[in-house]
């Protein structure tokens, strides 16, 4: 029952090793331990974000880097902080924004790279098929150690709601560009080795360590990943399936998008959802239809 702070506040609350009070629009720190005083009401009203070691706290216009003891790490002069989640990563790292560009930092503010790109996102945040970090019911875990880091560039407005004008890139572990932002989507495959770079509407399949194209960037504007390191697209009107080194494993003759099972090694399902089903071979012949034998099973 005692009184922990006399009821002046315009708010009070914890943050983790902090007590954060906001008196006549400016917020001060406190001590969880004896409520002391941690620099005075200095700080803006909001915080910009935080996690359990640091907050984002605002002094003018700028926002800068403050940990639970109440000192600030950085000067207020950047645009904000991002804490990516780092099950994936082999260490924490903060991504910091300035003048509309952003960096990566280590958890103790020394930069891991140069403020070059408009956003840059880990690969382990993102879904395999998808060309932006998820931020649905959870957050997403690849459980696979990060491999590269998204990074975009923008020609045009960046708003609330995304960047406009946007070319992807690839930077590699190491926080050095492995491939400048030219593209106008990158989506992340299943084999990590492996991207689909999309520019102009139409879509290719690239080793991104070595700009290798496993599928050529002039041939189609319609593929799909299948079971990791294949792919199913469509040439001159015919789908077929190329592996990863680019060879063709189902010739291009089907009149149709299909789905593909893999039986044993050697043997391959063919089918659609409308019915069609055939079986294709190690050489890419087709060795049985459900037209010809409705009943037959490998």
């Amino acid at each position: 029952g005692n009184i922990l702070f006399e009821p002046i506040y315009d708010k009070i609350y914890r943050f983790n090793g902090v007590y954060k009070a906001v008196l006549n629009g400016k917020t001060g720190l406190f001590s969880v331990e004896d409520r002391s005083s941690l620099g005075g009401f200095i700080y803006g009203p909001e915080m910009g974000s935080g996690n359990g070691e640091y907050m984002v706290l605002q002094k003018g216009d700028g926002w800068g880097l403050v940990n639970m003891r109440g000192e600030a790490l950085t000067d207020f002069t950047y645009d904000g902080f991002r804490f990516p989640q780092d099950y994936d990563l082999p260490y924490p790292i903060i991504i910091a924004t300035k003048n509309g560009k952003q960096a990566v930092w280590d958890y103790e503010a020394n930069p891991l790279s140069v403020f070059v790109y408009n956003a840059i996102y880990p690969e382990c945040n993102v879904e395999s098929g998808n060309d932006e970090p998820y931020f649905g019911g959870g957050t997403f875990i690849a459980n696979k150690p990060n491999r590269y880091y998204f990074v975009l560039n923008t020609t045009g407005e960046v708003s609330w709601n995304g960047l406009q004008d946007v070319k992807y890139g690839i930077m590699d572990t190491s926080f050095q560009e492995a491939l400048e932002p030219q593209f106008d989507k990158i989506y992340k495959c299943d084999d990590r080795e492996l991207i689909i770079v999309e520019s102009n509407g139409w879509l290719g399949v690239m080793y991104w360590e070595t700009e290798e194209y496993v599928v050529p960037l002039t041939e189609t504007q319609q593929i799909e990943e299948i079971y990791g390191g294949f792919f199913m697209y469509a040439k001159k009107g015919k789908y077929g399936l190329v592996n990863k080194q680019g060879e063709t494993v189902v010739p291009f003759e089907e009149t149709q998008a299909f789905k593909l099972e893999r039986i044993y090694p050697g043997l391959m399902r063919l089918y659609t959802y409308s019915g069609y089903e055939a079986f294709v071979d190690a050489s890419g012949n087709r060795v049985h239809t459900k037209e010809a034998d409705p009943n037959y099973r490998p």
